[in-house]
């Protein structure tokens, strides 16, 4: 069988390698792969200027190695949408941090994009009582 598509990027390797030297955000866009892929090593190859941005999936991340990177001033911060546990731990040392922004993964969640979902879902059971397809339907 033949892939199509491109392969999954990733990452430099290297704890001193390539864009995480010179980024000064770092943000993660992608599925969970079953371990962490920013760890210490690479934590500590960014610059100290450097957020590191995580809208994807908590377990991404090594918590306990941001945290110690954290603690230590190797990044300046962190912007977490996703957490490896969640909710969140009220003993969670992320919690102690004032360069750590966390939300709860809802930002599509505003009244109006509920009202939209509840519009189209309605619409799509209309569409199909009058025996069309509905619009996005995914097989």
């Amino acid at each position: 069988m033949r892939r199509l598509g491109r392969r999954r990027p990733s990452l430099p390797r290297g704890p001193r390698s390539g864009p995480l030297l010179i980024a000064d955000y770092l943000t993660l866009h992608a599925r969970a792969t079953g371990s962490a892929i920013i760890g210490a090593d690479r934590l500590s190859a960014m610059k100290d200027t450097a957020f590191l941005i995580n809208t994807a999936r908590g377990s991404l991340i090594d918590e306990v190695a941001l945290v110690g990177a954290l603690g230590q001033e190797q990044i300046a911060g962190a912007a977490l949408d996703v957490l490896g546990a969640e909710p969140m731990t009220a003993d969670n040392p992320l919690r102690n941090f004032d360069n750590v922004w966390i939300t709860s993964h809802l930002a599509g969640q505003t009244v109006e994009a509920r009202e939209r979902a509840g519009l189209a879902a309605a619409q799509a059971v209309i569409d199909v009582l009058e025996g069309k397809e509905p619009v996005g339907l995914i097989v």
